[in-house]
């Protein structure tokens, strides 16, 4: 920020005797002025007012420099002298007095939160853009402004690759404001990455958290909004706006205060518990952001905040395996340790989390282990003590009554060849040659033995040899032939998520995954003819799902969306609306598009609706579509 003794110093009369550029730092006088206009930073046009400037804010003024050639010289034409070497949208916002703040230009608010709001600023002393965030309401919030300024505070002493840096903290207009690094690009929540990039993110993520917890500060906040995403997938940590300091003043944390995001925060902070609060909290919260960005939902969902912060203290999280299979079981592994619910079965630390990540990364084996059975027994019957006691009842009354049942029915020694009560000869015969048939096809259909073309019809024939005389089956050949199916499959999902997982390998192995798209398709066939494998064949779909999306796979490509005034954004492929995974207002960002021809449809409540075509798309490259509402000139090009 410009010092008021470096505004231009006046004589007894008003002339100007020397002034500063605000933009080089060079003192000059009247005499030096004209050759002073070559500087890439000319601030001639900014005239600071005469008197008292309590916000020190540099009011827009018309240039006062005279032009050299009235008559209108062509170099006079190509360059206007004191115009500023700033963007278009900076010269556009610079007219409007109430965009000046101190240095600041305010061009576009781009967010808001419950403190406040942020803003899209250019600094014209360092020629940067930089985010502006401004504390919405002082009137009687002392401890507001206090914990505002804290934040400045403890994140402006912070100083890591993955934490956004504050540049300052100040005051103008009565507006409280911190400037930050403009990051440009999306939030976490918004990401859509393979695997293995996701993995990279949240492993720096971690360190910068670790770095912070080194300089004595928890955020206490994390979240997938809280973690920023450049154009080329580097993250940031952002607003420290609940951090706290692990030592020193605490006079502004309020005991038993819940604050933070209910889905996102530990048991010791649901339930307001302020000194228990230390660096293990971030590890759950980091732990909740992972389960969240890798499953797509929120760890613990209810239809209030308060049902919410009941879940978090009383109950599991659902695995997240069960919402997103695609997640390797060892990463699941990861994500429930960190979110224990007591903090000594938590990581130590966010570094051990990261160390923990970087070994699956590195294919070596992780350190975290899984709860065992009893001790998810043993935690369930501490919150549930009268259903536990219940259950038990009933679990001994089970077991007496197997015991006295069992020794009455038939032994069933698990043979596959085990005989039917009361079988004669014949009747052997046919069941004997019937599983020989079906041994032969079983071996021709598996998953690894599977040739497509070598038997066209085998399906049809084996589903139609399971339809034939069941009464020759017994249960042991039942189970076997379940189970035999069931393991055939699940070699198929492993085959499937494992290329899935890695996009990079999509093209390489487009022959092999047509091949088990077809093999899936014979297992249904397969199914068809036996009413005990149709329950389990519903497993192929979801399979055959990711099988066709890597072999339709042309690459994928990124758009950003940054339209002014705010517009609500539609995707459409072949005339059908695209789920969106990311919110679909601007500014808006979205990779890990599949390539194809899409109309994007801007929509806002004055100005009506606008379609974009977006065609000839490559793989691997980001499209931007700007432009203005009042002219509708939106322009869609390839981000260079």
């Amino acid at each position: 920020m410009p010092d008021p003794a470096d505004k231009p110093a006046k004589s007894g009369v008003g002339d100007k005797t020397s002034q500063r550029c605000i933009g080089c730092g060079e003192l000059y006088s009247s005499e030096s002025a004209i050759k002073h206009e070559n500087c890439n930073y000319t601030m001639a046009q900014f005239q600071a007012a005469a008197g008292p400037e309590p916000d020190r804010t540099i009011v827009y003024a018309e240039s006062n420099v005279e032009k050299s050639n009235p008559q209108g010289d062509s170099s006079s034409a190509k360059r206007k002298v004191g115009e500023p070497n700033w963007p278009d949208e900076v010269k556009a916002a610079a007219k409007d007095p109430k965009n000046l703040l101190n240095q600041y230009i305010l061009v576009a608010q781009i967010g808001k939160g419950g403190m406040g709001t942020v803003w899209k600023a250019f600094d014209r002393s360092l020629l940067r853009w930089v985010a502006i965030k401004f504390l919405t309401s002082v009137d009687g919030n002392e401890e507001g402004v206090a914990r505002f300024k804290r934040e400045a505070q403890l994140a402006g002493g912070l100083r890591h690759p993955n934490i956004a840096p504050i540049y300052e903290v100040g005051e103008a207009r009565g507006q409280h404001f911190i400037a930050m690094e403009f990051i440009d690009g999306a939030s976490m929540s918004n990401a859509q990455l393979p695997m293995k990039e996701i993995l990279d993110i949240f492993v720096k993520v971690a360190q910068g958290i670790e770095a912070a917890h080194k300089k004595g500060v928890i955020h206490r906040d994390l979240k997938p909004q809280n973690i920023m995403l450049t154009s080329d997938n580097w993250p940031y940590v952002m607003d420290f706006g609940l951090a706290k300091a692990l030592r020193g003043d605490s006079s502004l944390s309020v005991t038993g205060a819940v604050m933070g995001t209910p889905a996102y925060m530990p048991p010791e902070q649901a339930q307001g518990k302020l000194e228990l609060i230390d660096h293990q909290s971030d590890v759950y919260s980091l732990g909740a952001t992972m389960y969240a960005i890798l499953s797509r939902k929120t760890p613990f969902q209810a239809e209030t905040a308060m049902d919410i912060l009941m879940k978090v203290c009383n109950e599991e999280p659902v695995p997240p395996r069960k919402h997103n299979p695609e997640i390797p079981s060892d990463i699941e592994t990861i994500i429930l340790k960190a979110m224990q619910k007591k903090k000594e079965d938590r990581y130590s630390s966010s570094q051990a989390l990261a160390d923990d990540l970087k070994r699956f990364i590195a294919n070596e084996e992780i350190e975290a282990t899984r709860p065992g059975f009893m001790t998810h027994i043993v935690r369930k019957a501490k919150r549930h003590k009268s259903a536990f006691v219940a259950g038990a009842v009933v679990l001994v009354a089970a077991i007496v009554v197997v015991a006295v049942v069992l020794p009455r029915g038939r032994k069933n020694d698990g043979n596959f060849g085990g005989g039917l009560s009361g079988e004669d000869e014949d009747a052997r015969k046919l069941r004997e040659k019937w599983q020989e048939d079906w041994q032969k096809m079983k071996l021709e259909l598996g998953f690894r033995e599977w040739k497509p073309g070598q038997n066209p019809k085998l399906a049809e024939t084996a589903a139609a040899h399971l339809k034939e005389m069941p009464k020759l089956r017994n249960d042991a050949i039942d189970t076997l032939v379940i189970q035999w199916f069931q393991n055939e499959v699940e070699k198929a999902r492993d085959a499937v998520d494992k290329v899935y997982q890695d996009s990079n390998a999509w093209t390489k192995n487009r022959d092999r995954v047509i091949q088990w798209q077809n093999w899936c398709d014979q297992l249904s066939i397969l199914s068809g003819g036996y009413d005990l494998l149709k329950k389990p064949a519903e497993s192929l779909g979801p399979i055959r799902e990711e099988a066709a999306k890597i072999s339709g796979f042309k690459g994928t490509f990124s758009l950003v969306v940054t339209v002014g005034p705010y517009a609500d954004i539609e995707l459409k492929l072949a005339g059908n609306a695209v789920p969106l995974s990311v919110e679909p207002a601007t500014p808006f960002r979205m990779d890990g598009i599949p390539v194809g021809d899409y109309v994007l449809v801007l929509k806002h409540k004055d100005f009506g609706t606008f379609e974009v075509p977006l065609t000839r798309l490559e793989a691997g490259q980001t499209y931007v579509v700007t432009g203005t509402w009042q002219d509708k000139s939106f322009k869609f090009a390839k981000k260079k």
